[in-house]
């Protein structure tokens, strides 16, 4: 019989994350804090995904990836949500967008 292994990066508890985000005026800086599970867990994905690849290059595809799904289930979401409901999303978000307007203009 084959022992197969099964590949876990890390908890799914957003609670239990180490996330650090810095701002500068030009860019953003995401740093995250992986236990030594969460390290070993990297390095098989790596391994198993992307042989020869900086952990830079695949945390940037990992992070846009991850993104564009979240995007693209959201818009799922907004495709399938009723009519009235759209219509008072985008008054509070309009609304929203002139607040924010008069707070940067004074």
């Amino acid at each position: 019989m084959v022992k197969s292994e099964k590949i876990t990066l890390g908890s799914l508890n957003p609670n239990n994350y180490n996330f650090k985000i810095k701002y500068s005026t030009r860019r953003m800086k995401l740093y995250i804090k992986l236990t030594k599970e969460e390290t070993t867990g990297w390095k098989n994905v790596k391994n198993a995904l992307a042989a020869g690849m900086s952990d830079d290059d695949l945390a940037k595809i990992l992070f846009f990836k991850g993104i564009s799904t979240t995007m693209e289930e959201l818009n799922e979401k907004i495709t399938n949500m009723p009519e009235e409901e759209k219509a008072k999303i985008m008054a509070e978000y309009e609304k929203s967008d002139a607040n924010d307007k008069e707070v940067t203009n004074g």
